[in-house]
């Protein structure tokens, strides 16, 4: 089992709960992060004008997802992810995140947008807000 990880603080999210317990997190990033066939990445940036890449989330579900720091040296999980063709990148405006991540090579073959999505259903402004009271979901999404 690798160590834990070094760098600013890898955080996991599960079912409303921040788990920090390195050896609980490398089993959720085994059995459920490297495993899925979906999921829903965003960069965070310094800001929109400076795309320096300061981390990756992933989420595997609604109800669990992943942060992970740039200087992580667990990061390496997140590139597994974004590199492998077989898992269906979903981002919401995907031309921002890519062209943050374009120097690390993501696999682009694989992917959705939600910006782009829901313009095809005529759902204008195409924001995340938006989109949330479009599906019904105000709010935080309820647990359990």
């Amino acid at each position: 089992m690798p160590s834990k990880p070094t760098g600013k603080r890898l955080m996991h999210f599960w079912q409303g709960e921040t788990i920090t317990d390195w050896q609980v997190m490398e089993q959720r990033i085994e059995q459920v992060l490297l495993t899925a066939h979906e999921v829903g990445v965003d960069c965070e940036t310094v800001n929109i004008s400076d795309r320096t890449l300061v981390g990756l989330a992933i989420a595997t579900s609604p109800y669990e997802s992943f942060y992970f720091p740039w200087d992580s040296s667990a990061i390496h999980y997140a590139w597994r992810v974004l590199y492998n063709p077989q898992v269906r990148k979903v981002f919401h405006n995907t031309m921002f995140d890519l062209d943050v991540l374009w120097d690390s090579k993501p696999d682009a073959t694989n992917i959705e947008d939600t910006a782009v999505l829901s313009r095809f259903d005529n759902h204008f402004p195409a924001t995340l807000e938006s989109m949330s009271v479009w599906l019904g979901r105000q709010g935080p999404i309820p647990m359990g």
